[in-house]
């Protein structure tokens, strides 16, 4: 609330004093409460590089110990946001693909595409465009409206959202429908994409429901009506 409300310092002392009471409660993970990376992102919208880094760089090493992939990369989104860094951007994308976490991946897909705008705008809107679908899918309309500015500042075109019916579908919805109603598996499929399958399987529940559709094998009727397809 303080933050949305701009009182960064407000909200910093805030976390810290949560993250305070868990250290005496013996809490040090980052599963429970990820104080130290919010932290990090609020002393980096103070200009406090230091204090930032040293937060970000203690939320990995805690993250990379817990050993999820949704921890360690929401742990590399917030390194690479205070230090500037694209690689770890890229990594935390790596790991963030193998969560069934869509949001964290949503935001990172953003964050990679800010830190793109301006040096590759094209990849900037790779990663923007596919940050937005994500983040639509999730409901999380902050992100959503983050994510299209943005993407209109790399010189990309939103498209218009849909919340039914086939120009619903993400570009990854359709590509997933498609090789889904060839009748490839949710293993195959991923394989082809070079995804995960639960992002496979993410994608498919989502098409379902856009779709009014109960069973995979409706799914060969939607693409055969679809003259574009």
């Amino acid at each position: 609330m303080l933050e949305a409300r701009g009182d960064l310092r407000g909200a910093l002392e805030q976390v810290l004093t949560c993250g305070r009471a868990l250290a005496r409660w013996d809490i040090e993970g980052e599963a429970y409460f990820p104080w130290r990376g919010r932290a990090a992102l609020l002393h980096h919208r103070l200009g406090e590089a230091e204090a930032a880094s040293l937060l970000a760089r203690a939320a990995l090493d805690l993250a990379a110990r817990w050993g999820t992939d949704g921890l360690v990369g929401s742990a590399l989104r917030t390194l690479g946001v205070v230090e500037g860094d694209t690689m770890l951007l890229h990594d935390a994308v790596t790991h963030g693909e193998k969560s069934p976490a869509r949001l964290e991946l949503a935001k990172t897909l953003v964050e990679l595409g800010v830190a793109h705008r301006g040096d590759d705008d094209e990849a900037a809107r790779r990663a923007l465009r596919r940050g937005l679908d994500l983040a639509a899918g999730c409901g999380a309309s902050a992100l959503v409206a983050r994510a299209r500015a943005e993407l209109v500042a790399a010189g990309g075109r939103p498209r218009r959202d849909r919340l039914h019916g086939l120009d619903a579908l993400t570009p990854a919805e359709r590509q997933v429908v498609a090789l889904a109603a060839q009748g490839s598996s949710n293993e195959e499929i991923a394989q082809s994409l070079f995804v995960a399958r639960r992002t496979v399987e993410f994608h498919l529940t989502n098409s379902y429901r856009k779709l009014g559709l109960t069973e995979r094998s409706q799914l060969i009727d939607v693409v055969n009506a679809d003259d574009d397809w």
